[in-house]
Parts: C-alpha cells; structure tokens; sequence
C-alpha cells in the first residue's frame, strides 16, 4: 500500500509543479514534471 501512496503524493507533487513553472528549479524530477 505504500507504494500507491507515494505514487499519489507524486501525482499531487506533479500537478503542483505543472501549475507553478516558477517552482521549477532545475532538479530532473521538475524538469520531467515541467516538460509536460
């Protein structure tokens, strides 16, 4: 159950990024979530 935990947080942690570019600071997680 933990893993379909962290994947939602993930999820969650994505549309973050998604809805704020200027958060993106560079890390390849942001710059995977912020090529989308």
């Amino acid at each position: 159950m933990e893993g379909k935990i962290l994947s939602q947080l993930n999820v969650e942690e994505q549309k973050v990024l998604l809805y704020n570019p200027s958060r993106c600071t560079g890390c390849l997680f942001c710059e995977i979530a912020c090529s989308y």
